[in-house]
């Protein structure tokens, strides 16, 4: 439960409107954050806006990052394991 509102939390960090949504502007500023460089953000945005309609409410955010925490954790465990 803390995990989920520490991932509310950052949304409203970068909610700068206060509107409750994520416009691509201010993902921006996210992907700008964890390291994604601004010539992959439009994709990114696009893959994080499951309804596809121009913003990225909490839910979608927390979807798209815990998704994202999956893919790196399992590209880090497969490249971490030894052949067997």
């Amino acid at each position: 439960m803390a995990a989920k509102q520490r991932l509310q939390e950052l949304f409203a960090k970068y909610d700068t409107s206060g509107d409750g949504v994520l416009s691509e502007e201010e993902m921006t500023a996210v992907f700008e954050a964890i390291g994604i460089k601004k010539n992959k953000a439009q994709a990114m945005f696009q893959a994080a806006d499951a309804d596809q309609d121009g913003t990225i409410n909490c839910h979608e955010f927390i979807a798209w990052l815990t998704k994202q925490r999956l893919k790196v954790g399992l590209k880090q465990h497969t490249e971490g394991a030894e052949p067997g």
